[in-house]
């Protein structure tokens, strides 16, 4: 590798190396070997893990020791104190082994949802190791902060239903996502909008149904105004529709003390302009806004809209400040959440 340490670890790090190993920077390269990470990160050895004599090369560098430790329970012929590192390096181990960036929500038989998208590719994607968690109560304090708060939770099509959040309520086939002090630590979170939401008339509940329908309808869907639609939707299917969006709020409002980021996927939404809209509607006022813990929000990221017109009428109906006095608290937190919305994917390492 051709970067220096100095350039790979960054001054915070290089602070914590040299703060451990009591080896000012320049002297590195002469005074101690070099050990590869398996984070393709180059560190001198702690002299408390007793680096090798000159002229031996070790068999297994520092991290990649500690990495082995938490992974295997102990690493092989080896006395080695994992909790003698200093708490910074403990840190980044649990980030190797725990940080995987989509964590996906299973049942308690291990099964993945079937109807949702953002699950098709789950099986290629690393699983953080979670039984480090059981290997101390001390290690669990420390790790489990990192594991939740670095991570994006995908919750599964109807997870409002399953109430993921509440330790005490979840339904006999699923687990609940987050122990109590789980809820305090969760930054990140990815929801679907799918089309089961019952929003239509008699038999037409959904997109597939509603093209189904065209023929003896008279018109094709797409083609009619959004008046039109609410003559197909009767005070019974709204009432459900409002029902599960609530779910969803009280759900949400469970975490504590909020997250920083939301992710809301329209993808299996109605494929339809004007129902997608009424979507937005909805879930954008009684949703994320009046219940939502917005104080550490910083981005609202809506994934699945289709064209720059449902972009706007998100932005235009959903958080429309028509619904409120810009200088009520309700209005105010209205214009900081229209600053936070994002149309697009979550970057690396944000």
């Amino acid at each position: 590798m051709g970067a220096s340490h100095s350039n790979l670890l960054g001054s915070q790090g290089t602070q914590l190396v040299e703060s451990a190993t009591g080896v000012p920077r320049k002297e590195w390269h002469a005074r101690l070997p070099n050990f590869t990470l398996s984070l393709n990160v180059t560190i001198p050895a702690s002299p408390g893990l007793a680096p090798p004599s000159p002229g031996n090369s070790p068999s297994h560098s520092t991290f990649s020791i500690a990495v082995d430790f938490v992974r295997r329970g102990k690493p092989a012929n080896t006395d080695f104190r994992f909790l003698d590192l200093p708490p910074e390096i403990r840190v980044m181990i649990y980030e190797e082994v725990l940080v995987v960036g989509n964590v996906f929500f299973r049942n308690r038989y291990g099964q993945m949802p079937p109807d949702d998208h953002r699950y098709r590719d789950c099986n290629r994607i690393p699983k953080p190791e979670l039984q480090l968690l059981r290997v101390s109560r001390q290690i669990h304090d420390e790790a489990e902060p990192v594991y939740l708060s670095k991570n994006n939770f995908l919750l599964p099509v109807g997870w409002e239903r399953m109430k993921p959040f509440d330790i005490h309520s979840s339904t006999s086939s699923t687990a609940p996502l987050f122990s109590r002090a789980g809820l305090v630590h969760v930054r990140y979170i990815s929801f679907i909008v799918d089309q089961n939401i019952r929003l239509g008339h008699g038999n037409v509940n959904n997109s597939a149904d509603w093209r189904s329908c065209e023929g003896w309808m008279g018109t094709k869907y797409e083609d009619m105004s959004l008046a039109e639609i609410f003559d197909w939707m009767d005070d019974s299917a709204r009432e459900a529709y409002h029902d599960a969006l609530m779910a969803m709020a009280d759900a949400l409002g469970r975490l504590i003390p909020g997250p920083r980021y939301v992710e809301v996927d329209y993808t299996e939404a109605f494929d339809y302009l004007g129902r997608r809209t009424i979507l937005h509607e909805d879930l954008a006022t009684i949703l994320l806004f009046r219940y939502l813990n917005c104080d550490n929000l910083e981005q609202i990221n809506v994934l699945g809209l289709r064209s720059s017109l449902e972009k706007v009428h998100f932005n235009a109906l959903g958080i429309g400040q028509q619904y409120y006095d810009q200088n009520d608290e309700d209005g105010k937190k209205m214009q900081k959440i229209r600053t936070l919305v994002r149309f697009g994917e979550l970057e690396a390492g944000e």
